[in-house]
């Protein structure tokens, strides 16, 4: 069961650590109660004898068949003094976390950090609820403002599947900050693996469920069923400490070194991360991306060859590298070959839809390219990319019509990054109508963190100009000096993340 009723959400909105840590004394009064009245009956010192047991079990979950007096006293001396230190925001963490509730916990236990300190043992709940409600999202597609949370609060999770270290999304200037930062990065994760086990020895079954998912997705495990037992998840530990992650950090040097201009450096890399996991495309691909930097050509079309041998059930592959030959090269005919092969190996081929439509609008055939992209949008109704497509498309044929009703539909219903995209095209759209009117109010709706193109500033500048709003333009103007003169000027690609 989840919570999610509005007045829970409300109360934990106004709940105060006061409050919290009143309930927390409460309850451990309560237990101290029970616990002490255990196998002492008597109507004056022990009120609760008989029904301690009961009662104990009902609110811990434990129960004790042999000795329960002693027992549930050994757990006890043992649990009371985390729970003092802990107070209100362990408690109530816990309690949230037992029903699945991650991201109020997360939500609760980060605003109590920001007005103290938490203890160690309800910053390690923190944490892991951080990282559990990350991916609890319904429907979560990940864009580049996503992607320094999903670093540090995702711990990466499923990194090579989802491809964000791959080229070119490894590119993003996002994921190559993040790289930069790998050995911290790596370091937390294996902190919380470590925290979550020591807090499993502190509360046993109480948390049982909640911190073998944990560890499940943070270990990556692969097997079928997530064991509830304490002693399973310390053995995977103990037997994948010593290398764990070593692939990740290889590819991650090898980000920020391709990056730096370092690319032999860079190829060394992401060789022996292929040669450690030779059943991963990834460090492959990389390596043709360093290839062509270099001016390889030859060598990288030899080597997407051998990928195309080794991996040839692997769509995923297929759509990076016509992403590379595409952008890298043009070579729009090889990157079609890749993506038709694409479409044939995922489900659904929405990513490899969409990158034929890129390529067709590249050649020139709208035609062609609005087919593809209206396929994907069918495939994935929700998903902004394809009107987005559609929607340059249809510029380029100045059927600016229907080119406004795909963006407004974007602006409406999408993703911040997809609707700052969308504000954009429809301000380059009513420009090329005519209705410099519109453009400007469309203008006024993206923010300034989306353009990273001097180019584009120059020209917006210029389109102020004429129509006299010359304050405006020179803000764009400045903006596009300070990124010539920072060299920070980079096109901005706002499909990079399909390729994940």
């Amino acid at each position: 069961m989840r919570l999610r009723a509005e007045p829970l959400l409300r109360e934990l909105a106004e709940t105060s650590s006061a409050e919290l840590d009143e309930l927390a004394q409460d309850y451990i009064s309560l237990l101290d109660v029970l616990v002490s009245s255990l196998g002492a009956p008597g109507p004056a010192g022990a009120p609760f004898a008989f029904e301690a047991e009961d009662l104990l079990a009902f609110i811990t979950g434990r129960t004790y068949v042999v000795g329960p007096r002693e027992r549930f006293g050994i757990w006890w001396r043992a649990t009371r003094p985390i729970l003092v230190r802990g107070g209100g925001a362990l408690l109530v963490g816990m309690r949230l976390l037992q029903r699945e509730s991650y991201a109020e916990a997360a939500r609760l236990l980060s605003g109590l950090a920001e007005g103290g300190l938490l203890s160690a043992e309800a910053d390690t709940l923190r944490r892991a609820a951080s990282f559990l409600a990350l991916f609890a999202r319904p429907q979560w597609r990940m864009t580049s403002a996503d992607i320094p949370r999903y670093f540090t609060e995702g711990h990466y999770f499923m990194a090579l599947e989802m491809g964000v270290l791959r080229f070119p999304t490894a590119g993003l200037p996002e994921v190559t900050n993040a790289c930069r930062t790998g050995k911290i990065l790596r370091d937390s994760k294996r902190r919380l693996l470590e925290d979550a086990l020591a807090l499993w020895g502190v509360f046993d079954a109480e948390l049982a469920p909640f911190l073998a998912l944990l560890l499940k997705r943070l270990l990556e495990d692969k097997s079928r069923h997530c064991p509830t037992r304490a002693s399973y998840w310390r053995r995977q530990w103990a037997e994948r400490q010593a290398s764990f992650e070593q692939p990740i950090a290889l590819l991650m040097d090898g980000i920020v070194a391709t990056a730096a201009g370092r690319l032999a450096q860079a190829a060394q890399l992401f060789e022996e991360a292929a040669r450690r996991e030779p059943h991963l495309s990834v460090p492959l691909i990389n390596l043709v991306y360093v290839k062509l930097q270099a001016g390889k050509v030859d060598e990288a079309r030899a080597l997407a060859r051998v990928i195309e041998r080794r991996f040839p059930k692997d769509g995923y592959a297929f759509i990076a590298l016509g992403r590379l030959f595409a952008t890298q090269l043009e070579d729009t005919a090889e990157a079609e070959r890749l993506f038709l092969k694409a479409r044939d190996l995922t489900d659904p081929p929405t990513e490899a839809l969409i990158c034929l439509g890129e390529v067709k609008l590249m050649e020139g055939l709208y035609m062609e390219a609005q087919a593809y992209f209206e396929h994907a949008r069918q495939a994935d109704p929700a998903l902004p990319d394809p009107r987005l497509g559609l929607a340059r498309t249809y510029m380029e044929t100045r059927n600016y019509k229907h080119a406004i009703e795909h963006l407004d539909a974007v602006v409406k219903s999408g993703p911040d990054e997809a609707r700052d995209m969308a504000c954009y095209l429809l301000y380059r759209t009513y420009r090329e109508a005519g209705n410099d009117k519109r453009a400007f109010e469309c203008l006024d709706k993206v923010p300034q963190r989306f353009f990273t193109e001097p180019d584009i500033l120059d020209d917006i500048a210029g389109h102020l100009e004429s129509d006299q709003q010359y304050a405006k333009a020179r803000e764009f103007a400045v903006r596009a000096m300070i990124l010539r003169a920072s060299g920070q000027g980079r096109s901005n690609d706002a499909d990079a993340l399909n390729a994940m």
